[in-house]
């Protein structure tokens, strides 16, 4: 099958996919680890020193779904026209905020 008769390139159904599930998965972080904060903040019967990691955690990844999941969403609507610092920033973020949901106890 010829695919010169589509009319569009797969290339631009991939990026398309990847543009939309990268904001996806940005809200839905952002809105789950809100919940779960605003969850510990208005029961007070959860405020136990045994919930403190899964909040420690839930504010760990919504940090990540605020800085370096936006920022990914923004880079692939660049078409990789990035600014390095703006690039810097992401990788940076990603992997200090990732070392932090990762090892909660240890931040």
């Amino acid at each position: 099958m010829d695919n010169s008769s589509l009319p569009f390139s797969t290339g631009m159904v991939s990026e398309k996919v990847i543009r939309v599930a990268s904001i996806v998965t940005a809200l839905v972080i952002v809105v789950g680890n809100m919940l779960t904060i605003l969850t510990f903040v208005c029961n007070s019967h959860l405020r136990k020193r045994s919930f403190y990691l899964v909040i420690n955690l839930a504010v760990a990844d919504f940090l990540i779904g605020i800085i370096p999941a936006t920022i990914f969403a923004c880079i692939t609507f660049s078409y990789g026209e990035t600014n390095t610092g703006i690039y810097w920033v992401y990788m940076s973020s990603d992997r200090l905020l990732g070392l932090a949901s990762m090892c909660p106890g240890s931040v």
